[in-house]
């Protein structure tokens, strides 16, 4: 978030999250860009020509900074709206970059995959809220793997296709007939 005054600005462009931009140079780019220099940089980086003393690998490190710390916070509040916790929003973050909305909004069961902590209840809820239809194919097959993974997690290599389908059941409610967990599992 964008300090409130010139002189939180000055000090915040001038800290340590800032490579190679002192006290002086912050305060000219504030001069030039204004309160709003946060977002001018980010989305008009073109407008920083002409600070004096403010080139090379300088001005590509706070242009790259303040993009990503945009991302991150865009990132952080898209998935707090997903009812995630910190903590696991901090590792959706570390697993899959500042950028991935997108490709969690297309596939919000990738919450599930590869990030201990977060189980199927978690990644449905978020796949709920973006709308997935309760029978949507997608949402069965992300089951069955859960399902899958927690059975070879507790040491077993085989899985009866009926005692699958119970705790799918068990997992989805009454969209877990038969015909669709079978047409799902046949797509695994």
């Amino acid at each position: 978030l964008t300090p409130a005054d010139k002189r939180g600005l000055v000090k915040y462009l001038s800290s340590k999250a800032f490579k190679g931009i002192g006290e002086t140079l912050a305060e000219r780019i504030v001069d030039k860009l204004g309160l709003n220099a946060l977002d001018i940089i980010r989305d008009t980086p073109l407008k920083l020509d002409g600070i004096k003393g403010l080139q090379g690998a300088v001005r590509e490190d706070l242009i790259e900074t303040v993009q990503t710390a945009f991302l991150t916070h865009k990132l952080r509040a898209f998935l707090t709206s997903l009812e995630l916790n910190l903590w696991q929003i901090e590792a959706v973050a570390k697993k899959y970059g500042p950028d991935c909305e997108e490709q969690l909004r297309s596939t919000p069961y990738l919450l599930s995959t590869g990030i201990t902590g977060i189980a199927f209840r978690t990644a449905d809820r978020a796949a709920r809220s973006l709308g997935l239809e309760p029978d949507a194919p997608a949402r069965i097959e992300a089951a069955l793997v859960y399902l899958l993974d927690q059975a070879a997690g507790g040491g077993h290599t085989m899985q009866p296709e009926e005692n699958l389908f119970a705790s799918a059941r068990e997992l989805l409610g009454e969209v877990a007939q038969n015909g669709p967990l079978s047409d799902a599992l046949a797509l695994l």
